[in-house]
């Protein structure tokens, strides 16, 4: 990154930031950055998911970035292919309520979606995490950077612009919510409503830079 001007680097922090948006618990919190960066919510997010020292961290990251949720779509993908489409919504009503919900999500999206399918709700994360273990001591900055910017590559190779990778986002999201279905179906119109709010508002900080910039 050291050959980048300070403006281009600026866009690039912008891009990886932008990537993360879509993880905040609300609109509010996206855009105000202040709130992102403290360290209580920081350490309260990684706290949330058994994250707190750097070993941790790191096998979290690596599974994000080689395999993560995705890996499971495509395995419930692949069994599905295995079936008869008339038979399928028999099948997946037959199933406990959390596989019932990835499979009929995984049936639903898998023909919507590109090759990575829900791989932007793994790379949103690990640069999230990367980006909340630099700044709480756990990686040094050029380590954050690293897996920040593999995860920023895959997620721009994977999808074409903002909004197919925050709609991939919102079935990742789904597909790993564990919620019964009257919990989960008040969620996620919660949090459709804040990723409309993403695209629409001039605001947002996904305006601030282009889906396509060189990274």
């Amino acid at each position: 990154m050291a050959s980048l001007t300070r403006k281009e680097n600026k866009a690039v922090t912008d891009y990886l930031y932008g990537l993360t948006t879509v993880c905040y618990p609300t609109y509010y919190a996206a855009v105000n950055q202040r709130f992102t960066d403290s360290k209580r919510y920081m350490k309260g997010m990684l706290k949330q998911r058994n994250l707190d020292n750097t070993n941790q961290l790191k096998i979290i990251l690596d599974w994000l970035i080689y395999e993560g949720r995705r890996e499971d779509f495509i395995i419930c993908r692949n069994e599905l292919l295995m079936i008869p489409e008339y038979e399928r919504e028999d099948y997946i009503q037959s199933l406990n309520n959390e596989k019932k919900v990835k499979m009929s999500l995984t049936n639903q999206y898998y023909r919507r979606l590109p090759a990575e399918n829900i791989g932007a709700f793994d790379f949103a994360n690990c640069i999230l995490f990367s980006r909340f273990g630099m700044k709480l001591g756990y990686f040094t900055k050029e380590e954050a950077r690293d897996y920040m910017m593999k995860a920023a590559l895959l997620a721009q190779n994977s999808y074409s612009s903002w909004m197919e990778y925050l709609s991939a986002y919102f079935v990742g999201l789904q597909f790993n919510n564990q919620e019964d279905e009257e919990k989960l179906s008040s969620y996620m119109k919660y949090r459709k409503d804040f990723i409309s709010k993403l695209i629409a508002s001039k605001y947002s900080p996904l305006h601030k830079v282009k889906w396509d910039i060189e990274i």
